[in-house]
């Protein structure tokens, strides 16, 4: 059985609470950043909250960006099941793409063709 699952980063505002992230050229400048993965429908089946320096929860994947690492350890308990995930241009990369078939998941997702470790003729 096939489920989509997609990632997103959010920016939630809560009262009384000191902002712990500042995104000037977004519409909500300030908050607390959650990265989710959800089903296609919805739920939620995993999310992380970023608190500065998360590397410590990420899973430990020498030379991979912290933009790679996000999707790697939502997915963890996921993977080798044949799920394809969807993603924006911030976390999609090569590298990810390869390490997710590599690990029996799937990858669609948009790409930025200046990102750092993206070959210029990949577009």
């Amino acid at each position: 059985m096939w489920y989509v699952e997609n990632i997103s980063q959010r920016m939630e505002r809560f009262a009384k609470l000191q902002p712990s992230v500042t995104c000037c050229m977004k519409r909500a400048r300030f908050g607390i950043k959650i990265y989710q993965l959800c089903t296609s429908s919805g739920i939620l089946l995993d999310f992380l909250i970023y608190h500065g320096n998360s590397s410590s929860e990420l899973t430990q994947l020498p030379d991979f960006l912290t933009t790679e690492k996000i999707p790697i350890t939502l997915l963890q308990p996921y993977l080798n099941n044949g799920h394809i995930l969807f993603t924006d241009n911030f976390y999609t990369t090569p590298r990810l793409a390869q390490y997710l078939l590599q690990n029996g998941t799937g990858l669609v997702g948009t790409v930025r063709p200046n990102r750092k470790k993206f070959s210029k003729g990949a577009c």
